[in-house]
C-alpha cells in the first residue's frame, strides 16, 4: 500500500465544463495503493471514478476519500490500469 506519484499517474484525456472528467494511466499499481488528485494538481473534489484494467480484465467503481483520494480495490497486483475520473477541476 502506497501513495502513487507523478509519474505512476498520467493524464490521458480531459475536458472542460462544471463537471470535469479526466482519464488516467495508472503504472505498477497494487491493492490499496492511493492517488491523492488533488495533490498531485489534478482535481479540487472527485465525485465519480471508476477503474478499468489494461493488464487484468475487468471494471469497477473507484472508492474516493476525503474528497479526492483514490484508493486501489483488491484486483491489482502491480499492473497498468485506466482511471477514469468526474469531479471540479483545479
Amino acid at each position: 500500500m502506497a501513495a502513487l506519484t507523478q509519474d505512476q499517474v498520467r493524464k490521458v484525456f480531459s475536458d472542460t465544463g462544471p463537471l470535469q472528467f479526466a482519464l488516467f494511466e495508472v503504472l505498477q499499481i497494487s491493492a490499496g495503493d492511493t492517488i491523492n488528485l488533488a495533490d498531485l494538481g489534478f482535481f479540487r473534489v472527485a465525485k465519480t471514478a471508476a477503474w478499468m484494467g489494461a493488464t487484468v480484465m475487468g471494471v469497477s467503481q473507484a472508492a474516493v476519500t476525503g474528497g479526492t483520494t483514490v484508493t486501489a480495490p483488491a484486483a491489482f497486483n502491480s499492473d497498468g490500469v485506466y482511471l477514469l475520473v468526474g469531479g471540479v477541476a483545479l
